[in-house]
């Protein structure tokens, strides 16, 4: 669910996620958790925002299954 946390965040902002950096950077530092946190903007339905923040937690074990993000997105 981390990519899709991160495709979510994209579609929110229009923006290219960790600009600057290079595909093998940026999956190196995914797997390491040294990837900076994506900034969601202001007035994003607080729903929204914290799917997409749980959906690119680093741990695994704290990211929700597709069922949840299924779930929470009827929410939204």
């Amino acid at each position: 669910t981390r990519s899709f946390g991160v495709l979510l965040w994209q579609l929110v902002t229009g923006l290219k996620p960790y600009d600057g950096m290079r595909p093998a950077q940026i999956m190196a530092a995914m797997s390491v958790g040294d990837a900076c946190p994506l900034e969601w903007p202001q007035g994003v339905h607080p729903a929204l925002m914290q799917l997409g923040r749980s959906c690119t937690a680093y741990d695994a074990k704290s990211r929700p299954s597709f069922a949840q993000v299924r779930a929470c997105w009827l929410i939204v």
